[in-house]
């Protein structure tokens, strides 16, 4: 009877694709063929040990089907993982490619079933990164990053997250260029996905940004200054997936069939889970923002940037950033403003760029002396009639947005004369220029009209308007807007619904009787004073007439509930209304909404070098240049 059985069952045992489908199917019935296979691995690895660069395809054919296997027999397989683990790590170097990609991928299966630790299989393939196969590198770095987010999909695995980290932080300052810049590449990845949104993940990016490693500083550096926008465009495409969904049809299973209603179930529990991760909201924060020690990353920066010898577009990549940190965190660094003053030549190579940074790294908290330098370089290099339109729109351009910035600079030696002759420029023949300086004098007339002739003041502006000392603070009451909205919102212009979900505030009584509108008597503060020669003394001294205070409770918008967000938003939109009434009562049914709103949410302490070029006239296509618009079509995205 057993030779019947024995000669009904296929000879599988040379064939190991075959035997491990046989044994996923049945593994107690081919446990015998298992164990063969087993101990003929355990003298392959043995001999391999003392070959390790020998090519050894069935080696790797074994290796490929003991971890397909391994699941089926937990308790044969426990050391299995350990084993191909030491042997990646001290023979990765030499060993043949195929064969090392075979053992990764054995581990990255066991890893997948749960058969081995993530934080061990982890710091192995970071190791790895200084193999020279680029085709590896690619592999784990999926792999790394895949698991990660595996880890965290649930909930934070704070345990394996620190262990991972402090590995990962350690493997950036490897003397392998790979292995940093792979590291790096996993670090910037899993904060892109907002896995390690972290304070600690951004500051160790930071330390990149002055590595010895061209590619690593490139990498860092534009992480920085690009990596918002790569988020925004995420959650973009995101919203645009939710919106592409299609809706359940609850009528699916009218029929009451069971594969439409599975397929309904799980259409109920794939949105359920949808909705279940928007409600997990995670607050988000620039990554500059993050930064512990902003002023010394500047200062380290800038100092980089005095010795650097790159090619010109890495240091334009340093001026940007310290520009952005300084814009953004108000920094002074004052030795940073005379090292672009070198590079403001109009011939200079990218130098809208370079007066883009410039500005963006300005704000009232600077000196105004320390610019004013900058200014009159501006004004002799760029507004000087030898230079051509589309020059002179630059500099014009660049000088009133550092007007904006340092409203100061107009009151330094000198610049009434500037002024009057960036105004004399709004009646050039070009319309570049013509616009740039309209741009100067609408400023000067809302920061500073006295530098102004009083015809070019214009009828709706203040006069007595100046701009504030050097460190004044001019500290408001409330919300500055609020009775604004408070006025629109009595003339039903918001529709009460929108704020259902702010939260009110509850009047508290100030004391038992609840008299808020009352006089308030105060005390002045010689009443509490004592005498310091003794007590005998300070019992002669007659009290003081209590000084009667009238406060007057206002009852504010901002004193009544807690505004939200969209209350914000509104505040600012009737603000720049108001402001616009009053200086031309006339041309405000004119002004768009969109405009205000994209100048609302714009960043502040970002400037596009294409917007200091201004206004640019279409110029007339060549020959070649319109066939070849014609055969792209009028549908065609450049």
């Amino acid at each position: 009877m057993t030779e019947t059985l024995n000669a009904s069952r296929p000879d599988v045992t040379g064939k190991l694709p075959q035997l491990q489908n046989m044994v996923k199917r049945d593994p107690i019935g081919y446990h015998i063929e298992f164990k063969m296979q087993q101990r003929h691995f355990e003298s392959e690895y043995q001999l391999f040990l003392l070959q390790p660069t020998k090519e050894s395809a069935h080696f790797g054919a074994l290796v490929s089907f003991l971890s397909h296997v391994a699941k089926c027999y937990p308790v044969e397989m426990a050391s299995f993982p350990g084993q191909i683990l030491e042997l990646l790590r001290n023979n990765y170097l030499v060993l043949e490619p195929e064969l090392r990609k075979t053992l990764v991928q054995s581990l990255m299966l066991l890893r997948n079933r749960g058969l081995m630790d993530a934080t061990t299989l982890l710091k192995l393939f970071f190791e790895l990164f200084r193999c020279p196969d680029k085709r590896l590198r690619e592999l784990l770095y999926k792999h790394i990053v895949s698991d990660i987010c595996q880890l965290n999909a649930a909930s934070r695995n704070l345990k394996v997250n620190k262990a991972i980290q402090n590995y990962l932080f350690e493997m950036l300052q490897d003397e392998s260029e790979h292995a940093a810049i792979k590291s790096l590449q996993v670090l910037m990845e899993l904060f892109k996905r907002k896995i390690w949104h972290d304070q600690r993940t951004v500051n160790v990016i930071a330390t990149a940004c002055t590595s010895k490693n061209t590619k690593l500083l490139v990498m860092a550096l534009s992480f920085f200054l690009g990596i918002d926008d790569d988020i925004l465009e995420d959650e973009e495409q995101q919203k645009k997936e939710k919106r592409a969904l299609v809706a359940v049809d609850f009528h699916a299973h009218s029929k009451k069939t069971k594969k439409r209603q599975r397929d309904t179930l799980q259409a109920l529990y794939k949105n359920k889970r949808a909705r279940k991760r928007d409600l997990d909201f995670m607050v988000t924060f620039p990554a500059i923002e993050l930064l512990n020690d902003p002023q010394g990353v500047a200062e380290r920066q800038l100092k980089l940037l005095k010795s650097c010898t790159e090619r010109f577009e890495v240091k334009l990549l340093m001026m940007n950033f310290i520009g952005r940190i300084l814009g953004f965190h108000t920094l002074v660094v004052l030795p940073f403003y005379p090292l672009l003053q070198r590079y403001l030549q109009s011939h200079q190579q990218n130098v809208t760029a370079t007066l883009a940074y410039l500005v963006q790294s300005c704000h009232d908290k600077i000196p105004p002396e320390e610019l004013l330098p900058i200014v009159k370089s501006i004004a002799h290099n760029f507004v000087t009639e030898r230079c051509s339109s589309e020059v002179i729109a630059v500099g014009i351009n660049s000088l009133r947005e550092l007007f904006r910035r340092i409203p100061l600079l107009l009151e330094c030696d000198g610049m009434d004369v500037l002024v009057s002759d960036l105004v004399q420029y709004n009646r050039a023949r070009d319309k570049t220029i013509v616009m740039a300086a309209r741009g100067v004098l609408n400023l000067i007339r809302d920061i500073h009209p006295v530098l102004l002739k009083r015809k070019d003041r214009g009828k709706f502006h203040n006069d007595t308007v100046k701009p504030h000392r050097f460190g004044e603070f001019v500290a408001s009451e409330g919300v500055d807007g609020a009775d604004l909205l408070a006025e629109a919102e009595a003339a039903g212009r918001f529709d009460d619904e929108d704020n259902k979900d702010g939260w009110e505030v509850a009047s508290i009584a100030s004391d038992k009787n609840g008299s808020e509108n009352e006089w308030v008597d105060i005390s002045s503060d010689e009443e509490y004073n004592t005498c310091g020669t003794g007590m005998a003394k300070a019992k002669n001294v007659e009290e003081e007439n209590v000084e009667v205070l009238a406060i007057q409770q206002k009852d504010r918008l901002d004193a009544r509930r807690i505004l939200t967000p969209l209350d914000f938003e509104r505040i600012e939109m009737l603000r720049k209304e108001r402001d616009a009434a009053l200086k031309d009562p006339k041309s405000r049914s004119k002004r768009k909404a969109e405009e205000d709103a994209a100048k609302a949410s714009s960043d502040a302490t970002k400037v596009n070098p294409t917007d200091l070029e201004g206004y640019s006239k279409k110029k007339r296509l060549t020959q070649e240049e319109r066939l070849r618009a014609v055969l792209k079509g009028p549908f065609h995205d450049d």
